[in-house]
């Protein structure tokens, strides 16, 4: 579940942001997806349509899909292998660690540079946050809007993220979607439930002890 939460962090950074931007891509695109911070690494694939986004990664040998609908400003975490989700709220107000959102940048330009084969144009950029936090590095974009590369540094964050094999086109509006076989997942109620089952074995144990010590058959420790 950690690596979930922090999966959940990585990818809402990254396309938080892409939001300093004046508006959204309006094209539709594909591609495989790597993301880097600190030691952590995930890599996958992403799909775009304008206000929607989804991720395919493996995390160990767990698979996840976090899809992020900013026209419901809502989002979900996808376990396929259970087949539940997660609901988690895009609330600017309130922005999850890691979103930049609420940044404002300043965005220079370099000059052009592919990367991995796609045509871009480079730009140098900062930003600082609500709280006078300071990011700042480089981020590479395409004529038509797609940020296909950022390498960011905060103060005490490097984020890395790239993209490769990317293909415009349109994507299936079901990607969006929570498919219909899946349900939710209470997090409270299994936290809850663990706390409950915690509690029964420490009782049937202390029940177990004092038992021994009645009939003097104390186990030592």
């Amino acid at each position: 579940m950690k690596k979930i939460i922090l999966l959940v962090i990585m990818l809402s950074s990254l396309f938080s942001t892409a939001s300093y931007a004046e508006k959204r891509p309006k094209v539709e695109y594909s591609a495989d997806i790597t993301v880097e911070t600190g030691s952590d690494k995930v890599s996958g694939t992403v799909a775009y349509a304008p206000n929607k986004e989804r991720q395919d990664v493996v995390i160990g040998k767990q698979k996840s899909t976090i899809i992020t609908r900013h026209d419901k400003k809502v989002g979900w975490t996808l376990m396929p292998e259970q087949k539940m989700y997660m609901e988690f709220a895009l609330d600017p107000k309130k922005p999850a660690p890691g979103d930049t959102s609420g940044y404002k940048f300043k965005k220079t330009k370099v000059g052009p540079e592919s990367v991995n084969g796609v045509d871009a144009t480079k730009y140098k950029v900062a930003a600082t946050g609500p709280d006078g936090e300071k990011m700042d590095g480089f981020i590479w974009e395409t004529a038509d809007g797609i940020m296909v590369k950022t390498d960011l540094h905060s103060q005490d964050n490097h984020m890395l993220m790239e993209l490769s094999h990317l293909k415009r086109g349109h994507q299936a509006p079901s990607l969006f979607e929570i498919p219909s076989d899946y349900a939710a997942m209470d997090i409270k109620g299994m936290l809850i439930g663990a706390g409950i089952s915690a509690g029964k074995d420490r009782h049937r144990s202390h029940v177990k002890r004092h038992n021994e010590h009645k009939e003097g058959q104390v186990i030592p420790r």
